[in-house]
């Protein structure tokens, strides 16, 4: 997962992504490098973003595998490079799939697991963020270029979901982020879960 955006002063939360697959995610990778991104956290699209974690993460993964009884595998297209107006972020956004894709997260963001977000869900999957203003439309058009050389395939099912929690040590000074680390493992294909 990404530190795409986590509640301030927070150091215990959790969030539901689906990783990209090949060769999708190597190239994300690459062009997050290319434009000065982290390179230690996997591509990903997220189904629910960062939240603080209220209660156990036991108590917490059975209620989101109670919600995904409800979901089917999610074919996704990622479509083009844009930039977010108040953000800032430059994103891959998601066409077939999106409306999908909210449905979940509002299937998702209830119960304990409700969180007023910061920004209203919109699927997309980030390449760049809290870069310095002058310097968003210079990043944006690289990674458009780097994303229309692409002749892969561009589409993906969302079937096979994450558990994250942020774990940050007690040796790590305040206001660093520390490290996500994947709890458990969900196949919307599977009667049951993986």
């Amino acid at each position: 997962m990404d530190g795409c955006w986590y509640p301030e002063g927070t150091a215990n939360f959790v969030a539901l992504v689906c990783y990209l697959p090949e060769p999708l995610a190597s190239l994300v990778d690459r062009i997050r490098c290319e434009l000065g991104q982290s390179s230690e956290c996997r591509s990903h699209l997220t189904l629910l973003p960062p939240r603080p974690l209220i209660g156990s993460p036991d108590r917490t993964w059975d209620e989101i595998k109670s919600s995904l009884q409800a979901v089917s595998p999610i074919e996704v297209e990622l479509v083009e490079v844009r930039v977010f107006p108040v953000s800032e972020a430059v994103y891959i956004s998601v066409g077939r799939g999106a409306r999908e894709l909210e449905r979940t997260h509002a299937l998702l963001n209830r119960g304990h697991l409700e969180f007023r977000e910061p920004w209203i869900y919109h699927p997309h999957v980030t390449l760049a963020q809290d870069l310095p203003s002058e310097r968003i439309a210079e990043v944006a058009a690289h990674a458009a270029g780097r994303w229309s050389d692409f002749t892969g395939k561009r589409t993906f099912a969302v079937e096979h979901l994450t558990f994250g929690q942020n774990v940050v040590p007690e040796s790590v000074q305040e206001g660093k982020r520390g490290r996500w680390k994947d709890l458990a493992e969900y196949d919307l294909r599977a009667v049951a879960p993986v």
